[in-house]
C-alpha cells in the first residue's frame, strides 16, 4: 500500500495508523528537496520492519553504522547553520 500525506503527516490519523501497521515507510523531506537532493528521502525518519529478516548481518551492520554517521552529520550541520 502507498499512503501519501501532505506536509509531515503528524496529527493525521490515517497516516499515524498506517505507520503503525505497515512493514515500512519512506519519508520524503521538503528540506532535503530544497537542497536539490533527489530522491528527497529522509533516511533517519524512514523505517523498514522487515529489513532484519531479509539482509545479511554484514549489510545490517553497515546500515546501522551509516545511520549513526548520518545522524551525527545532520546534528553537526544543524549547529553550523544555526
Amino acid at each position: 500500500y502507498t499512503v501519501l500525506v501532505e506536509g509531515d503527516g503528524t496529527g493525521d490519523p490515517i497516516a499515524e495508523e498506517s505507520r503503525g501497521i505497515l512493514d515500512g515507510h519512506v519519508i520524503l523531506s521538503r528540506a532535503i528537496a530544497a537542497r536539490s537532493h533527489f530522491p528527497a528521502i529522509d533516511v533517519l525518519q524512514s523505517r523498514s520492519r522487515v529489513m532484519d529478516a531479509v539482509v545479511s548481518g554484514t549489510h545490517r551492520k553497515a546500515a546501522s553504522i551509516f545511520r549513526e554517521l548520518l545522524s551525527r552529520y545532520v546534528a553537526w550541520m544543524s549547529r553550523l547553520t544555526a
